[in-house]
């Protein structure tokens, strides 16, 4: 089976290193809380974690040849999909062996809700790449590394009553729907004006 002219130049040009680095840091903190028999990690503990790991992996996006290749046959939302294509695959394989980990030290409680925030911020970190790069596409990347902490840090900063703490809190318990409002936002500006 041959394989598809894109995928060994998409792999040798994305940045790989924030995210195995990323990777092997937040695999480091499950396994120091496994070692020292700490209770399993906290919410926000774990949110922060996948946040980094996410953050990390949106780096990856990153096109340094925008320029050069944008009056290349293949467009922006082909070239953005072949490294989706390596890197979701990646991220979501990583999760679940960090996840994995994590339930054998006991130190993460819940590794489904783990995997569907890993998810959720994914989406929106790619959703902001995607509006991002319309005007900006130097500045992508950056933006969407920068989105999933940005997220986490409203979401545990937000407490106490009022309309937008509880549509936060209600964000915080579906992030599903997070995904399905991120990948309306993904479609509608992918399409070119």
């Amino acid at each position: 089976m041959a394989t598809p002219a894109w995928v060994t130049p998409t792999r040798r040009a994305m940045r790989w290193r924030p995210f195995l680095a990323a990777a092997a840091g937040v695999l480091a903190v499950v396994v120091a809380l496994g070692a020292a028999d700490a209770p399993a990690a906290a919410e926000p503990l774990v949110l922060v974690l996948v946040a980094m790991l996410v953050g990390s992996a949106a780096l990856a996006l990153d096109d340094p040849a925008h320029s050069l290749v944008a009056a290349a046959p293949v467009g922006f939302t082909r070239r953005l999909a072949h490294r989706v294509a390596w890197l979701g695959p990646a991220l979501i394989g990583c999760a679940c062996a960090i996840g994995w980990v994590g339930l054998q030290f006991d130190a993460i409680p819940n590794t489904a809700d783990a995997l569907a925030w890993c998810v959720a911020l994914g989406s929106i970190a790619l959703a902001t790449h995607v509006l991002v790069a319309r005007t900006r596409p130097e500045l992508a990347a950056a933006a969407a590394a920068a989105t999933p902490a940005a997220w986490v840090v409203v979401l545990l900063s937000t407490s106490g009553g009022g309309s937008f703490a509880s549509a936060v809190q209600r964000s915080l318990d579906r992030p599903w729907t997070i995904v399905c409002c991120a990948a309306v936002v993904l479609v509608i500006a992918s399409r070119r004006a």
